[in-house]
Order: structure tokens, then C-alpha cells, then sequence
């Protein structure tokens, strides 16, 4: 990694395709903050960070109005570590075009190295995720199997960054070998 820059990973990718597991186990590794869009949007709507908003798909505190929001304080604190030469990693899905373009943004404005981490699995393990963790309960995330397909008709392909700046994990493969694929990366384009 950079040791003279401060650097902005974005952790993206469906719901239950395991971005905050690889988000905590990579701002562990490396030192880096972590700012997840989880805890961020349960503060802004004053909920507690255990407890659960299951809203339809685009409701209530998953509506555009509030991603938005969400996104502009998760770039709001992503800013002010940059600008401080602190480097952040922000989990979120990063479903849009423009919140993947926002985040690059800010990164040339502080001239950090940046890099998308795009997180996929299949289904099946997707599934199985979502279902272990309703069941286990505690994680801050309200994601769910049963609105699983529609983020993923509403996710928009990550295709404006270049190779440079995109890795896709494919996270069925074990922490550790993912985060060996991310140290490989910015050790050669970063």
C-alpha cells in the first residue's frame, strides 16, 4: 500500500455478497478507518444500531431520498480522513453510478490512490447468508433474501471504472485469499 498517501477503498456489491465482512477484515489488516453505510444510515434516522428496519425495497430509510443522504455523509467523513492524510475504506453497496463517481471525486480531490472492490458470490451462498444472519440477528445490516432480486435489478453494472481502479472478488473464496488478491492489486497499480 501507499505509505506517503492516504487511500480510499470502496468495499461494493449486493446485499449478503459478504462486503463488510471483507471491509473489517481489510481496514483490520491494513490500519485503514472503516466507515460502513449500515451504521451510517441507522444514525441518521436516530434508529439503534442492533435494531432492525425491514422496509420494502426503496421504503422508508432505504428510499433514493435517503441513500442519498446516506451517501453524502458517508463522503462527508470519507473527506474529512483524507483530508487529515488518514485513509478510509467505505462499505456500502454502491449500487449507482453517480455514489461509485462521488466517491472517486473526492479521492482526486485529495489526490488519494483509489481503488473499487467490487464483492460477488453466487446466489445460493447469498441465500445462505442472508438467512444465517436473520436468524442470528445482532448484524446492523437489514439486508434480505426476500428483496435480494430487486437490488439486483437495481444495481447498476460497475463499468465506468477502468481496470486500474476495479477488482471483482468473488468472496465464496476464503478472507485471507481475498485479501492477499487486494494487497496484490494496490502493490501493482496503486
Amino acid at each position: 500500500m501507499p505509505e506517503d498517501k492516504p487511500l480510499l477503498i470502496v468495499i461494493c456489491g449486493l446485499m449478503g455478497t459478504g462486503k463488510s465482512t471483507l471491509a473489517a477484515a481489510l481496514a483490520e489488516k491494513t490500519g485503514l478507518h472503516l466507515i460502513r453505510s449500515d451504521e451510517v444510515r441507522k444514525a441518521l434516522a436516530s434508529v439503534e444500531k442492533g435494531a432492525h428496519r425491514y422496509e420494502p425495497f426503496g421504503g422508508g430509510i432505504y428510499s433514493e431520498e435517503f441513500f442519498h443522504a446516506t451517501y453524502d455523509a458517508l463522503f462527508e467523513r470519507a473527506a474529512g480522513l483524507l483530508q487529515r492524510g488518514e485513509g478510509v475504506i467505505l462499505d456500502a453497496s454502491f449500487k449507482k453510478v453517480l455514489y461509485r463517481q462521488g466517491a472517486r471525486e473526492i479521492a482526486r480531490k485529495f489526490d488519494a490512490p483509489f481503488l473499487v472492490v467490487e464483492c460477488r458470490c453466487p446466489d445460493a451462498l447469498v441465500k445462505k447468508r442472508l438467512e444465517k444472519r436473520a436468524a442470528g440477528g445482532g448484524d446492523v445490516s437489514d439486508g434480505r433474501w426476500e428483496i435480494f432480486a430487486r437490488q439486483r435489478d437495481d444495481f447498476e453494472k460497475v463499468t465506468e471504472m477502468g481496470e486500474r481502479e476495479h477488482l471483482v472478488i468473488d468472496t465464496g473464496n476464503g478472507v485471507e485469499e481475498n485479501l492477499e488478491r487486494i494487497a496484490e492489486k494496490l502493490e501493482r497499480e496503486i
